[in-house]
């Protein structure tokens, strides 16, 4: 089984505002948590907003270009800047 969104219901999600990981994964996005962590640690999975120590938000708008254009494109789209990278 690949990890694409090929399988997601994008009308399950609402237009906008933000979701926990619990809200979307696995009943509209069909992948585990750890899938989805060790993706977004790959930089092929939006980001969460850091709510605080253990809360992480998902804005809704990036859930829905994720599903559109995929996690390989996400990458490509949305590189990740590491320290080392930054200038």
């Amino acid at each position: 089984m690949s990890n694409t969104p090929d399988s997601t219901n994008p009308n399950a999600l609402p237009q906008s505002g933000m979701l926990r990981l619990s809200q979307f994964s696995p009943q509209i996005i069909p992948l585990s948590s750890v899938t989805i962590w060790r993706m977004l640690n790959d930089g092929r999975f939006p980001e969460p907003l850091r709510v605080s120590t253990r809360l992480r938000l998902w804005h809704v708008e990036d859930l829905h270009e994720w599903m559109r254009v995929g996690p390989d494109e996400w990458q490509r789209l949305h590189p990740v800047v590491t320290q080392g990278e930054q200038q």
